[in-house]
């Protein structure tokens, strides 16, 4: 692993963004990890954490290889569940502290690279680009095609999402975390946390009247869309699959994209266990 001696000449248009809640990995979060590493080994690779985390075990097998590797603390909140990570991921000082980089690439441990060829994505000079959401629904032979853009594997122009979550997305850090404070009750039955459940339902309920989405992603598609350059659907595919990757395979010309997300999911691991 790269040390002190890194200077800012080495800054590159491209940092790698891993984010990490847990102390130890799964098998395949290891796999996923260290396929990043061997391929991404020229980017600045960057742990997100909550401030209480041990990060000793991701040091270790980082240790291994050539990559300048840093790590950036948040509060607990945004790690406590997936609502909490949906605030961190439209809060404007998360992409202030990634300034110094043109672009960053959103690289989740079910994330998976299968080439080297970030550079060739960060010059297309999309805002935002990941991996095309499907929708199979009851009884259909073809799953649909969405409007939205999976974010576990996903580039993103730093200074655009920074601008646009300092001024179109506020509101969704507060619904988010409301969501988040919900879910966390939702598992305590005491009379106290219960009253709380149903104010906190009452503002969520309240807020939905704006029409924010329910993940980060999903708000991140459509403020791209409406603000700035997002990738067409075609040149999606060839950067990513994530949801019905058999049919996203089928509709890219039988060729794999630049990464997936999700290959670890049970009904994904058919399809996946042919490439990875």
């Amino acid at each position: 692993m790269a040390d002190s001696k890194m200077t800012a000449k080495n800054i590159c248009d491209c940092a790698i963004i891993i984010p990490i809640y847990k102390d130890e990995l799964s098998g395949n979060e290891e796999k996923s990890l260290r396929r990043c590493l061997n391929v991404l080994g020229k980017y600045p690779v960057v742990f997100i954490a909550p401030y209480n985390l041990s990060c000793e075990r991701y040091k270790q097998i980082c240790s291994e290889y050539e990559s300048f590797v840093s790590y950036e603390f948040f509060k607990n909140k945004f790690f406590s569940n997936f609502n909490g990570y949906n605030a961190l991921m439209v809060c404007g000082d998360f992409y202030r502290r990634f300034l110094n980089y043109e672009y960053i690439l959103i690289y989740q441990l079910d994330a998976f690279i299968f080439e080297n060829n970030l550079a060739f994505w960060c010059k297309q000079d999309y805002d935002y680009i990941g991996g095309p959401y499907f929708m199979l629904q009851r009884g259909a032979s073809v799953p649909k095609r969405t409007n939205f853009f999976n974010g576990g594997f996903s580039l993103r122009k730093t200074k655009t999402f920074y601008r646009l979550a300092k001024t179109e997305l506020r509101l969704n850090i507060f619904f988010y975390l409301l969501q988040s404070k919900y879910d966390t009750l939702m598992k305590n039955q005491t009379t106290l946390n219960l009253l709380k459940r149903v104010l906190l339902s009452l503002g969520i309920r309240f807020l939905r009247k704006f029409k924010l989405e329910l993940n980060e992603d999903f708000e991140w598609s459509s403020k791209i869309k409406k603000y700035g350059k997002i990738a067409p659907f075609d040149k999606a595919l060839q950067f990513s699959f994530d949801s019905c990757p058999e049919y996203a395979f089928k509709l890219n010309n039988n060729s794999l994209p630049l990464g997936c997300h999700g290959w670890t999911i049970y009904y994904n691991q058919l399809f996946w266990k042919k490439f990875i």
